[in-house]
């Protein structure tokens, strides 16, 4: 229930969480991008894209590690129902605890996941650090293509005019 309630909500900030963090990247390793319009740089600016960074991912291991916790009490309480003596307890105590446990060898559902498109446990640490590594290896590979040129030019223009428009009002 969980899964199907909040699925689309974690697959919706997991994906915006990744795509702020690259975007981050990309603004850290072009740091002109965001500091060509100031005079003076001060050391808190250049620091903010680290910390909000920081943040984002402190916040998605947070989410990781308490579901990965809830994974193991949940292996932990099959396990001690299999270990416990149920041929001491009343009949329709041993019919509950033997449906629960065929409910829960049958049903695959016990997983948390993001809308079904993965599930959310330890392994999706090392996917995440995967494909920031290789978007922001990418990016730093494609720092001089005339697309990203481009790009960085117009965001410049617009902060620069923003900015601008913000100091004569």
């Amino acid at each position: 229930m969980f899964t199907l309630g909040y699925g689309p909500l974690l697959l919706g900030f997991y994906a915006a969480s990744y795509i702020h963090l690259l975007i981050g990247a990309y603004i850290i390793v072009n740091s002109e991008i965001s500091y060509s319009f100031h005079s003076t740089i001060n050391f808190w600016e250049q620091l903010l894209p680290v910390i909000m960074s920081a943040q984002i991912v402190m916040f998605l291991m947070s989410i990781i590690i308490f579901v990965s916790f809830i994974n193991e009490k949940r292996i932990k309480m099959i396990s001690y129902l299999r270990l416990y003596r149920i041929s001491n307890l009343h009949l329709d105590i041993k019919r509950q605890i033997k449906m629960f446990m065929n409910q829960i060898l049958v049903c695959d559902s016990d997983q948390v996941s993001a809308f079904g498109l993965f599930d959310i446990n330890l392994n999706l640490v090392t996917t995440l650090l995967v494909l920031l590594i290789s978007g922001i290896i990418t990016l730093i590979q494609m720092k001089n293509h005339p697309l990203l040129e481009k790009l960085k030019n117009d965001t410049k223009s617009y902060l620069s005019k923003r900015f601008k428009k913000n100091i004569k009002q």
